[in-house]
């Protein structure tokens, strides 16, 4: 368990600290540590807030509205998009290009982001999964793991679409 909240935590403050500067970063690193720490002992109240049904990521809209992405940064999810589009009509499954392909993207992601509050806070809750699942896909050893996690992917994209534009 401490191994998991230490990867997590590792995850979380080198994402923030590829998005903004220094000092904000260290502020929500801390501030990310105490939500989670919060969160484990006390339930939040629902809220009157309408969303999808499928809410994987625990992602919040604002009057069902989706979360604006920077255009610098939609083109590399639409290029994975795309790219999954493609990968998915082959016969032949090769998982171990397609997670690079996808790992290629999520760098170029993350470089180009820009996006502050809110927005960006949400896009956080998807995308550092995505990228926990892309990482699974590539180090899978399994056949049957592969199909599935891919699967997995394929759903988390979808979820995206959901709540972001």
């Amino acid at each position: 368990m401490k191994i998991q909240k230490i990867i997590a935590f590792a995850a979380i403050a080198a994402f923030l600290f590829s998005c903004n500067s220094a000092e904000e970063n260290q502020e929500k690193v801390l501030e990310t540590t105490s939500t989670t720490e919060v969160s484990e002992t006390v339930e939040e109240p629902e809220t009157s807030r309408a969303e999808p049904t499928r809410n994987s990521y625990d992602i919040e809209l604002i009057d069902n509205k989706k979360w604006k992405v920077n255009e610098e940064m939609m083109i590399h999810i639409r290029n994975m998009e795309a790219d999954m589009l493609t990968y998915s009509a082959q016969a032949e499954k090769d998982y171990l290009p397609i997670a690079k392909t996808l790992k290629a993207h999520i760098g170029k992601l993350t470089k180009s982001c820009t996006m502050k509050g809110q927005a960006h806070d949400e896009l956080h809750k998807w995308l550092l999964p995505f990228i926990d699942l892309v990482n699974d896909l590539r180090d899978a050893e399994e056949e049957d793991d592969h199909a599935a996690m891919y699967v997995e992917i394929e759903a988390s994209m979808e979820e995206f679409n959901m709540y972001f534009e």
